[in-house]
């Protein structure tokens, strides 16, 4: 009997039904390796009969892609382990390395500690804002701007580079007492010079401005403008006794100069309320 593959499936060839379909047994196999048709015979399509056997496109290269998977997932899997162990070390190094520090920071004392914390801020880019004092006025500005602004001067005085801010110590005893930020106008260390307060945040460093201006055991013009600019309440002794001495000296200024002005002159100048007019 005559035998074909209906895909995978090798059968016997019963007899035709028809002249598009035919009667078919599955083949089957004996324990001596023998074949013969086995079971119920049934109708296929004569087209589907094939004399090797057959298996589809996506079951043939699905083994392939699967092949070709199981290589790639071993050397991502690589590929992964090699990142983690790499990343751990570096968890490793940033724990031991925090640890230093930590126990450096803590061996300075609370001043020297929070010192140091703020030079590892300003060399990771964490600093935000800036507060300097220069001999007329206290400045607030977000860095950046800071930095644009240092860099402008030092292209007019035509020096190649920006001036960096110079870190300065200082000890009693023996022991450290803190670290501050100072800044001179040129290279050389010539022209102003003054202390910078470096911030994470604006709040921060208005917080510094006020204290600065607070601080002032004077009062002047310019004091008097940046504590409006600023909306920072001024001592009022200290406001009492500038404008008293203001008075006092034009009081001066009008008996040294008398002599050349009329009796009208000196009448106006003394009955006008000078504390309005400041």
């Amino acid at each position: 009997m005559k035998t074909g593959f209906i895909n995978k499936t090798k059968v016997f060839i019963v007899d035709e039904f028809n002249s598009s379909q035919t009667i078919v047994k599955d083949a089957y196999v004996d324990e001596q390796g023998n074949e013969m048709p086995h079971g119920e015979q049934y109708i296929v399509a004569t087209s589907s009969i094939s004399d090797t056997p057959l298996s589809k496109w996506e079951d043939v290269h699905f083994k392939s892609y699967k092949e070709q998977y199981e290589k790639d997932k071993k050397a991502w899997q690589r590929e992964i382990d090699d990142q983690t162990r790499a990343l751990s070390l570096e968890y490793d190094k940033v724990y031991y390395l925090t640890k230093s520090v930590q126990g450096m920071a803590a061996s300075l004392g609370s001043d020297m500690s929070m010192a140091f914390i703020r030079l590892l801020d300003f060399m990771s880019g964490r600093i935000k804002y800036v507060v300097y004092e220069t001999y007329s006025e206290v400045k607030i500005a977000p860095f950046e701007d800071f930095e644009k602004d240092r860099m402008l001067q030092q292209y007019n005085h035509s020096i190649e580079g920006v001036k960096l801010m110079t870190i300065y110590g200082s000890t009693r005893d023996g022991k450290p007492r803190g670290l501050s930020y100072q800044l001179s106008d040129y290279r050389d260390g010539s022209g102003g010079i003054y202390e910078i307060y470096i911030f994470h945040t604006e709040e921060e460093a208005m917080e510094k401005v006020k204290e600065i201006i607070q601080s002032k055991t004077y009062v002047n013009d310019g004091i008097i403008e940046q504590a409006k600019k600023y909306n920072v309440e001024l001592d009022k002794n200290l406001l009492k006794k500038f404008y008293s001495d203001r008075l006092s000296s034009l009081e001066k200024d009008i008996t040294n100069t008398k002599e050349g002005l009329t009796d009208k002159e000196i009448s106006r100048i003394r009955t006008k309320n000078i504390l309005d007019e400041l």
